[in-house]
């Protein structure tokens, strides 16, 4: 056996071992290029989930699994790839860069392939550094995820197709005595500018509802993708009214699509408007009526009126 021969028998192991981990409920294969496993320091699943790609000295991004590193790029290509692994192909990444692994960033091709787009599609250039999109509230929404998992697989809780989730546990969050069930849940009101959502509270943690019912009824959810309402109603929670889309989407969706206004952030203030708006919450004005009245974010209202932002002293004529 030539050394190309024992190479391609290394390849078809790991390849086979790739899709061992993707199979595995141990570990999460993201679209974004991240993936993600429950395994602890000594080899065993618990209920804390972690990053489990790393950078190796040669800049690809690599998974340790039965003491072998796998590629992440392979890994991310064979779960959301039209095509299988061929050891005699290599992934390539269309902008160079590594790192970047988000599936529409890879391609299978043949070595030759592989080198002709280093050198004159890429001209010979190093590529330059492109950070993976993160969600609005990245590793924290990676975290509220884990917890909705958890919350799918707790026989104290039931998730209806009207959108709804009912528990056994009572408000302090001890089970109920004679097993009734109540429905579970608030509404978090974001006031008359803003939209209200649903949460559920689980573990000391408020998660949302839409999340919940989509994960049950209409697929995994992704760290960097929003749930979106599709007739506007963000109350409305049944799994037919919920899509997952970007944030970009969303936006686009609310503003353009829905006709609704969007919400005016600190692009609406200046030094003299925060003067203005901590003079009238001295005089007496809620944070509610400021917001109203200035048409601004909740938080916007709350960091000026404690002086949190905008806190050059102005002197108002």
């Amino acid at each position: 056996m030539d050394l190309n021969s024992k190479k391609l028998d290394q390849i078809r192991e790991n390849d086979s071992l790739i899709y061992e981990l993707i199979k595995s409920p141990n570990y999460e294969v993201k679209r974004n290029g991240q993936i993600w496993s429950n395994i602890n320091g000594g080899g065993k699943p618990s209920d804390i989930w972690h990053r489990a790609d790393k950078k190796t000295t040669s800049g690809y991004m690599s998974v340790n699994l039965k003491h072998k590193k796998l590629n992440v790029g392979r890994i991310v290509f064979a779960k959301y790839g039209n095509e299988t692994l061929i050891a005699e192909k290599v992934i390539n990444h269309k902008d160079g860069n590594k790192e970047n692994n988000v599936v529409s960033n890879l391609e299978m091709v043949t070595h030759g392939e592989n080198t002709t787009h280093r050198y004159r599609v890429l001209q010979g250039k190093k590529a330059p550094k492109v950070k993976v999109r993160k969600g609005r509230s990245g590793m924290l929404q990676a975290t509220l995820d884990d917890f909705i998992r958890k919350l799918l697989q707790d026989e104290n809780y039931k998730v209806e197709k009207n959108g709804t989730i009912w528990t056994k546990t009572t408000v302090t969050g001890k089970n109920s005595v004679d097993g009734t069930w109540r429905e579970a849940g608030h509404v978090r009101d974001k006031g008359e500018s803003r939209k209200s959502y649903h949460h559920v509270k689980y573990m000391y943690k408020s998660l949302s509802r839409a999340r919940i019912v989509h994960a049950k009824f209409n697929g995994p959810l992704e760290m960097d993708l929003v749930v979106n309402h599709i007739d506007g109603d963000t109350l409305n929670d049944r799994p037919n009214n919920l899509e997952l889309i970007s944030q970009g989407e969303n936006v686009s969706h609310t503003f353009k699509e829905l006709g609704l206004r969007p919400i005016a952030g600190n692009r609406k203030i200046n030094p003299e408007i925060a003067a203005k708006i901590r003079k009238l919450a001295n005089d007496g004005l809620t944070n509610r009526e400021l917001r109203e009245k200035f048409k601004l974010a909740k938080s916007t209202i709350s960091y000026v009126v404690n002086s949190r932002t905008w806190n050059k002293k102005v002197i108002l004529g």
